[in-house]
């Protein structure tokens, strides 16, 4: 505030406003340093990370303590910064906080956080200048910062989706109603308070399935009961001692989710979920909704969800039909008393409540997300960014990172975007490896075999795990050790140089079968 009481004004013409400190914010902030720009970050809570921030503090983060990363480090990266070597494949919270910690410092991005910085409401003036109001959480003072451009990078859980249930005002269950974001005050308030209670939580996704499976873990006494509309296919982190995500999230899954006829695609998407899942019936869980469908039945992700099922330690129940007191009513008629605990992990709406009545007029923010060309641009809104803003099945960094890059291209006039663009909907969840491919192409950074160089590396850059450095070959912000590490990964065993199977050679031929134009690039693999 001015001695007089009135908001301070600062006018920063040569710097880009990033709002949020969490992955998203931090990697954007990185590119827009190399790229030339000042970078000022505005973070609502005490410290960096997001919802990887576990302090106490946090009142953004839903990540509980014990809670371990369903995605392997080797994925779960920006490709500047590493894990240190003998880091678990799948870390603790903690562990990833500490990163996001270390990749802020290494490139002096922890210096540029303004923390406790609540930004209240962002607008755009006539003249195209970005107002970002923000008030101080410790004092309530209130400063208005002016800008050419801006980054958003808040994320999309924030905004809780409760279903409207009848009678759940009724609930007197001594553990409450809760939402999977409160998951971790929850624990704080009650985790010594657990045995013999009885708690029934909501979902299938798989905020769902790991409270579910961490609840019946932390009290044997505990009786946990899952609720859920419909029964998906449950994955397992590893198995075999291979990642899920190593084998889903790949290139060649996004390739051939282009180019096969979609019946084709889901048969075999659903072999392999198959092959790697099993059906939850035979845990004892009920069987999907669909076993013809994978994408109408649903994948979710867990090592110990179905094993838990299998030893009676999870019971299954179909969706939450209302409440009368402590008594839950299922909608297939069935009932369970003496309730103590009804848990919501129900996912999450777009929630950006510091948009101007102008800028959300433009944007329109619905369950699908905002209005904007591949997740970030809106060209009714130069200058205004989105980093971070869907919902991805698999590793979010490698997207993070390439979404990053786009942003801090274009603000640097490295990269155009059209001025006039029709926007196409996406869907509001998608698999990594699809938002990747999207924003590596923007960027110009898709391998193509057409270069020796990448086709040396095809069998690493096609069938190997979608990671960061897989797209620094070549392209704004290219590495020179990108190629190196790649060569030196090895897949099932076998190097990344190592000659395709005749398998991996058949895909290869199905995708240049199906849409030879699109893929042609692809040909010197069967030359």
């Amino acid at each position: 505030m001015g001695h007089d009481g009135t908001p301070k004004i600062v006018h920063s013409p040569k710097a880009v406003a990033v709002i949020g400190a969490g992955p998203a914010g931090i990697v954007t902030s990185k590119f827009l340093i190399d790229s030339g720009f000042e970078s000022v970050i505005f973070e609502s809570s005490s410290g960096i990370g997001g919802q990887w921030n576990i302090s106490a503090e946090s009142t953004v983060s839903a990540v509980w303590p014990e809670m371990r990363m369903n995605t392997p480090v080797l994925m779960t990266n920006f490709s500047d910064l590493q894990f240190p070597k003998g880091t678990p494949i799948f870390p603790t919270g903690g562990t990833l906080s500490k990163y996001l910690n270390e990749y802020a410092a290494k490139f002096g991005i922890d210096k540029l956080v303004q923390l406790n910085s609540v930004v209240e409401k962002l607008d755009r003036s006539e003249s195209g200048e970005y107002t970002v109001v923000v008030r101080n959480a410790k004092d309530s003072s209130v400063a208005i910062h002016l800008f050419t451009r801006v980054v958003v990078c808040v994320g999309r859980h924030h905004g809780p989706i409760v279903p409207t249930i009848p009678d759940v005002g009724t609930f007197t269950g001594t553990l409450g109603v809760n939402h999977a974001q409160q998951y971790k005050n929850f624990l704080s308030a009650h985790s010594d308070n657990l045995s013999k209670k009885k708690i029934v939580v909501v979902g299938s996704s798989i905020s769902a399935v790991e409270i579910t499976s961490d609840l019946a873990e932390r009290c044997r006494t505990l009786t946990v009961i899952s609720s859920a509309r419909r029964q998906r296919y449950v994955i397992p982190k590893i198995s075999a001692g291979v990642p899920a995500s190593v084998g889903f999230a790949t290139r060649m899954q996004a390739i051939l989710s282009e180019s096969l006829p979609f019946p084709d695609f889901e048969r075999a998407l659903r072999k392999w979920v198959v092959t790697n899942a099993g059906n939850p019936s035979a845990y004892g869980a009920p069987a999907p909704i669909t076993e013809e469908n994978i994408f109408a039945a649903g994948i979710s992700q867990s090592q110990s969800f179905l094993p838990l099922v299998a030893e009676g330690r999870i019971s299954c129940r179909s969706n939450i039909g209302s409440v009368n007191e402590r008594t839950v009513i299922f909608t297939d008629g069935t009932e369970e008393h003496d309730v103590d605990g009804i848990m919501f992990a129900t996912g999450y709406n777009i929630h950006v409540p510091f948009l101007s009545e102008t800028i959300t007029d433009i944007l329109k923010p619905s369950e699908a997300g905002l209005l904007l060309d591949r997740y970030t641009f809106n060209p009714s809104l130069p200058g205004l960014a989105f980093v971070g803003m869907y919902d991805v099945i698999g590793p979010y960094f490698p997207a993070l990172e390439l979404n990053a890059r786009w942003v801090s291209a274009v603000f640097a006039g490295t990269l155009s975007v059209e001025t006039e663009v029709e926007i196409k909907p996406l869907p509001p969840m998608w698999t990594m490896q699809n938002v990747a491919i999207l924003f590596s192409r923007a960027l110009g950074t898709e391998p193509d075999f057409s270069n020796p160089a990448h086709l040396k590396l095809a069998r690493r850059l096609l069938f190997g795990p979608l990671t960061s450095d897989l797209f620094r070959l070549s392209g704004p912000d290219s590495l020179d050790s990108a190629a190196k590490k790649l060569e030196e990964e090895s897949i099932g065993g076998q190097s990344g140089t190592a000659a395709l199977s005749d398998e991996e050679k058949g895909m290869v031929g199905a995708c240049l079968g199906t849409a030879p134009a699109s893929n042609s690039w692809m040909a010197p693999l069967l030359a």
